[in-house]
């Protein structure tokens, strides 16, 4: 199996990069994302359930972008490090 990586640069990231803010960024791209999961749960039995860790505002990255896009996809449910974050998230 083989995850794709990911190429979609948020326009916020781009610019905050552009100004001299931040020296690098993370590109989240969510069809590779979506994709991702759906390997994932190729390799599971049917009755396994995928859960996805999503963790310190998926660190950085946006957790309601992260988590609404596994969910659509598939996964069964989200864990979370602390109650406070999983009440973000709900």
């Amino acid at each position: 199996m083989q995850l794709k990586p990911t190429t979609d640069v948020t326009k916020q990231r781009a610019a905050e990069a552009n100004e001299g803010c931040q020296r690098a960024w993370v590109e989240i791209d969510r069809a590779a994302l979506s994709e991702n999961v759906h390997q994932l749960k190729q390799l599971l039995k049917p009755s396994t359930q995928l859960m996805a860790v999503v963790k310190a505002d998926a660190y950085g990255h946006g957790a309601t972008m992260v988590d609404e896009t596994v969910l659509e996809t598939g996964a069964a449910g989200l864990c979370v490090a602390t109650l406070v974050w999983g009440v973000q998230l709900r």
